[in-house]
């Protein structure tokens, strides 16, 4: 029996214990709240400016506009960037102009040679057509003329 009421006080103590604790987290919130209330509006205007700024600062475009920015003032800064420029078309291009430049090679001859066959095989099906339609036409007049005949 004590022990049954030993174990009851102990667990009232520890759930008292918790409930403290969790206010004293609450309080400890509020005040952390408080505290960036409180803080000087300067350094909350900087950090939202560097927030902004990192955020800006990491797209591919933002860096373009900052080399763009960079080449009006400086020449050789202007220089590299139409160099970065050509580069960029030189590559892009640069299939193009291998293919204009080579000759035919095995793939451009089986490729015309399969395409040629197409072709033929295509002709051929729209003759085959052609003398069935033909074939289907005769049937029936010859069918008209034999009923004409037993008529």
């Amino acid at each position: 029996q004590d022990k049954r009421n030993y174990a009851d006080e102990i667990k009232q103590q520890f759930i008292e214990l918790d409930n403290k604790v969790k206010e004293k987290e609450d309080k400890i919130d509020k005040l952390k709240e408080r505290n960036l209330i409180l803080q000087s509006p300067e350094s909350n205007l900087e950090q939202l400016n560097q927030e902004k700024i990192d955020k800006e600062s990491n797209g591919f475009l933002a860096r373009l506009v900052a080399l763009e920015e960079l080449s009006k003032d400086d020449p050789n800064i202007r220089n590299i960037n139409w160099l970065i420029t050509a580069l960029f078309v030189t590559i892009e291009i640069s299939p193009i102009l291998v293919k204009l430049l080579s000759g035919k090679g095995p793939y451009d001859y089986l490729l015309e040679q399969k395409e040629s066959q197409e072709v033929y095989n295509e002709y051929f099906r729209i003759q085959k057509e052609q003398r069935l339609q033909l074939s289907e036409g005769k049937s029936k007049q010859y069918m008209k003329k034999i009923k004409e005949f037993e008529e």
